[in-house]
C-alpha cells in the first residue's frame, strides 16, 4: 500500500480535534475514507508512534500520541551527541558534548562544524563522512584523538536525520571506547593474565581457530550462547549453533579470515529458544584464528528506536512543544511552535526567555504557575496571553511539567500549548 501523506495527515488533524478518541469507523466517515485505508494507515502511525490505541471491550480507540522532541532526550545519554543542518551548522549538542570540548553552548550553535575547533572533526575523512551521511548512508567509524591533555578513542555514528520541515540532516554520537580498546589491547598481547582478564569483563570473549573450533570462551559468551563453556571448548561454530552460516556474523567472520583485517558487525540474532537479542561483535584476526568480542546492546538498541519514534512523532503533532533549562531558557522548539508564534526559524526562538513570548499582563500568573510546577512536578491545561512575532496577540492553552535525568534531579520544563478557537475564548 503506498502511503499518502495528505491522507495521514488528515488522520492525525481528525484524531486532533477529538482526544476522546475515536474509532477506525468514526474515523473512516469523518474523511470519508474507506475503513481498510483507514485501519491500514492507523498502524503505520502506530509502529512510528504518532497515535496510541486503547481497547474499550470489542472497540478499539485511538488517540494522538504526546511524545517529547528527541532534543530532549539528548542528555540522558551517556554518549557525546552534536546534531547538524544540511550546511553541517550545529543546532543541537548535549551537555556531555560540551562538557567534553569545553565551549560554551551559545559559542557552538549555528556555527559550520569546519569553523569550530574540535579534535575528533578535525580531519578530512570525517568531513567526508558527515557529507555522505547527508545523502542518506549511516557510517561507524573507530578513531583515535587528544581533546585536551587526554587520549581517547571513540565509536563514532553519523547517522542521517530528517528534520520536521523535510530537510536533511545528521546525528553524530560519540561513544567513548577508550576503556574497551585498553582492556582489548591487552587481551591480544598478553598470553599469561588472560583469563584474569577475560573473566572481569561483561563482554563475551571467543577465540576461533581457522577450522571455526572454539579455543578460548570466557563465562560471559558462554551466557550469551547458551552453551556451556565445556561443550564449546574443542567443538566447530557451525556444528552448535543452528544456522550459523546464515547470520551476518559469520559473512563478517569469513572477510576477516580472509583479508586478515579487523571489522565489526551489528545485527539482531533469534536463538534456538526464540530468544532474541541486538548483538555488536567485534571481529580481529589473531595467529590462532579470529578473536571475537560480543556485546549485548539490545537496551541500548530499544533506547535508539525509542529517541527515532519521538522524532517522527514530533514531526506531525500540530500542538506547540518548548523546551526550556530551569531558568525559562528556551532550548528547542517544535515546528508546531514556529507557527503558533510566527517564527520563520528556531533561532528567533532558541536562546530566549521563554516569559517573553507571554503578554506583559499574563507573567505574574505565569511565574506562579511554574513556581507551583517546580513544586509539585506537573500542572493542567492554563490559558495565557502570548505575543507573536510583529506583536499580534492570541489566547493559548497550556500544559507544564518538570523534566528530571536518570538520578531524579530537575533540569527544565516541557510545556504543550495549543491555539484557542475564537469561539472558545469566552468558556
Amino acid at each position: 500500500m503506498v502511503m499518502n501523506q495528505e491522507q495521514l495527515s488528515e488522520i492525525t488533524k481528525v484524531l486532533k480535534a477529538n482526544p476522546r478518541g475515536m474509532t477506525v469507523t468514526q474515523i473512516s466517515k469523518e474523511i470519508n475514507l474507506n475503513r481498510n485505508s483507514v485501519a491500514k494507515y492507523l498502524e503505520v502511525l502506530l509502529i512510528s508512534g504518532h497515535v496510541e490505541m486503547r481497547s474499550y471491550g470489542p472497540a478499539k480507540v485511538f488517540f494522538l500520541s504526546q511524545r517529547v522532541p528527541i532534543s530532549a532526550m539528548l542528555d540522558f545519554s551517556s554518549d557525546y551527541m552534536l546534531i547538524l543542518d544540511r550546511d553541517l551548522r550545529i543546532i543541537q549538542a548535549n551537555d556531555n558534548f560540551l562538557k567534553l570540548v569545553d565551549i560554551e553552548r551559545e559559542n557552538l550553535l549555528g556555527r559550520r562544524i569546519e569553523d569550530v575547533s574540535i579534535p575528533v572533526f578535525d580531519t578530512a575523512e570525517i568531513t567526508s563522512n558527515l557529507k555522505v551521511a547527508l545523502s542518506g548512508k549511516q557510517i561507524t567509524q573507530e578513531m583515535d584523538c587528544s581533546v585536551g591533555k587526554t587520549e581517547y578513542c571513540f565509536n563514532i555514528k553519523i547517522i542521517p536525520t530528517t528534520f520536521e520541515d523535510g530537510l536533511p540532516g545528521v546525528t553524530v554520537i560519540l561513544e567513548n571506547i577508550t576503556e574497551r580498546k585498553r582492556m582489548e589491547e591487552a587481551l591480544r598481547k598478553s598470553g599469561r593474565r588472560y583469563r584474569l582478564l577475560l573473566e572481569s569483563i561483561s563482554d563475551g570473549v571467543l577465540v576461533l581457530d581457522k577450522e571455526l573450533r572454539f579455543v578460548l570462551v570466557n563465562d560471559a559468551a558462554a551466557s550469551l550462547l547458551r552453551v556451556p563453556r565445556e561443550k564449546l571448548l574443542g567443538n566447530k561454530l557451525t556444528d552448535l549453533i543452528q544456522d550459523a552460516e546464515e547470520t551476518p556474523f559469520f559473512e563478517t567472520l569469513e572477510r576477516v579470515m580472509e583479508t586478515h583485517k579487523p571489522d565489526t558487525v551489528t545485527a539482531e540474532y533469534v536463538f534456538e529458544d526464540g530468544r532474541r537479542g541486538w548483538y555488536e561483535v567485534r571481529l580481529y584476526p589473531v595467529p590462532e584464528g579470529v578473536l571475537g568480542i560480543v556485546t549485548d546492546i539490545t537496551e541500548h538498541k530499544k533506547a535508539e528506536d525509542e529517541l527515532v519514534r519521538l522524532s517522527n512523532a514530533v514531526k506531525m503533532s500540530t500542538d506547540s512543544i518548548v523546551i526550556t533549562d530551569m531558568d525559562g531558557k528556551i532550548v528547542d522548539v517544535n515546528e508546531a511552535t514556529l507557527n503558533l508564534y510566527g517564527a520563520d526559524n528556531k533561532s528567533e526562538l532558541i536562546g530566549k526567555n521563554s516569559f517573553e513570548l507571554i503578554a506583559p499582563e499574563d507573567r505574574k500568573k505565569a511565574l506562579a504557575v511554574f513556581e507551583e510546577v517546580l513544586e509539585k512536578g506537573s500542572r493542567k491545561i492554563q490559558r495565557f496571553k502570548v505575543v507573536k512575532k510583529g506583536g499580534a496577540r492570541k489566547t493559548i492553552e497550556l500544559s507544564l511539567a518538570v523534566m528530571k535525568d536518570t538520578e531524579g534531579e530537575p533540569i527544565g520544563f516541557v510545556a504543550i500549548s495549543r491555539d484557542v478557537p475564537e469561539d472558545k475564548k469566552t468558556e
